[in-house]
């Protein structure tokens, strides 16, 4: 789907008919006494993301979201008159890999790099990402990436604790649970997640009647489920991938378990649907973003599917596309300098993008919030928006 290494040139650009007005894109008019965008020297982005393996169909949306920006600000004339170019590294979803692509990367001495959305390939670069020192995004949500204590990173997704928090919060006051049970993938951002909802349920006075822990690899997860029924659950929270959230919501179909969900957001992807066909319609999820919702993002869903064919407008590629926006709005304003440009991505307070509305707090996290939806149809139906 992707070249390793990519540079949209602006006749290229000129020929590409782009949706105006794609929420979040926005790009500084450059003078008359600038010259055009190919005489200047390109700004150069990095992405390492996994292009390859078993995490492809997501890891490539990382990399289209921040393609579709940077085709929107060249199709205007690049940053200050200087194109973008966007070079893609393949991580193959391995800790190994995304250390030789993201050496690769290095030398091509770009002004900030993408990250993968995976909080295990973050934390395998962190110590390069610390010796650059240049701006890092990344769409994944473990805390242990902000919480590291590196200045570079930012995060383009809301994290595991505030997420936790928000679904502890819906199933309390809204699905009115008075025995929650979960189920979560044994694994990091699993047993994070198990560490933050029975955290917060236990402040509540609300105990879990149990907590099931499943593989990734496992293929039944059905004797987990029939635990947290003979545990008397009348809610049961999932925290897992798409692959394995779909594989809970097939096999509870399937055994006629009878007990309400509400999902993580594994439970809101294309690739989550392609699977279930349906069988997990009458559940709640909580999700970052469902595109098409408005008429803004139903804008910005045509530009996906006018742009990027085979990739799905997902909440993946619209905070990467977000990214990438808030990093060409922050170079247009102070340049490339590393320590200016961080102060300028520190600085983004209120930014609409088109996930949601990204305020960076000290620590380098963009986004507050999550959306609320039921599962009607084999697709999603926004209930409402919530805050932390």
């Amino acid at each position: 789907m992707f070249r390793r290494t990519t540079m949209v040139t602006l006749a290229l650009l000129l020929a590409v008919t782009l949706l105006a007005g794609c929420g979040g894109s926005a790009s500084a008019p450059a003078s008359k006494s600038e010259q055009p965008a190919a005489s200047k020297e390109p700004i150069k982005v990095g992405v390492v993301t996994s292009l390859t393996g078993p995490a492809a169909a997501t890891g490539q949306q990382v990399a289209a979201g921040v393609k579709l920006a940077a085709l929107e600000w060249n199709a205007k004339g690049g940053i200050n008159g200087r194109p973008i170019e966007v070079d893609v590294e393949d991580d193959q979803y391995k800790p190994s890999d995304a250390l030789n692509a993201y050496n690769k990367l290095s030398a091509q001495k770009p002004v900030a790099v993408f990250l993968p959305t995976f909080s295990q390939l973050v934390m395998a670069l962190e110590p390069n990402v610390k010796a650059a020192a240049i701006p890092h995004f990344t769409s994944a949500t473990g805390t242990v990436i902000t919480k590291s204590g590196n200045p570079w990173f930012f995060r383009l997704r809301t994290n595991d604790e505030i997420m936790g928090k928000l679904a502890v919060n819906y199933a309390l006051q809204d699905l009115k649970t008075k025995k929650p049970g979960l189920i979560y993938a044994n694994n990091d951002y699993g047993k994070g997640g198990y560490e933050v909802i029975k955290g917060m349920l236990d402040k509540a006075g609300v105990a879990l009647v149990d907590a099931e822990a499943f593989n990734t690899t496992d293929k039944d997860v059905s004797a987990q489920l029939l635990k947290l029924k003979k545990a008397g659950a009348d809610l049961i929270i999932s925290w897992s991938t798409p692959a394995d959230s779909a594989t809970i919501a097939l096999q509870q179909k399937q055994i006629g378990l009878g007990i309400p969900f509400l999902g993580s957001p594994g439970w809101g992807t294309k690739e989550f649907f392609d699977l279930v066909k349906g069988a997990a319609d009458g559940n709640s999820v909580l999700v970052d973003f469902v595109a098409g919702n408005d008429e803004r993002t139903q804008k910005w869903v045509k530009a996906v599917q006018d742009n990027l064919k085979a990739t799905p407008p997902s909440f993946v590629v619209s905070s990467n596309y977000d990214g990438a926006n808030i990093l060409f709005n922050a170079i247009a304003k102070v340049g490339t300098a590393p320590d200016k440009l961080r102060g300028a991505l520190l600085g983004t307070q209120n930014y609409a993008g088109i996930t949601g509305t990204y305020s960076f707090d000290p620590a380098g996290n963009g986004l507050h919030q999550g959306v609320i939806a039921k599962i009607e149809n084999n697709n999603l139906k926004v209930v409402k928006i919530v805050k932390e």
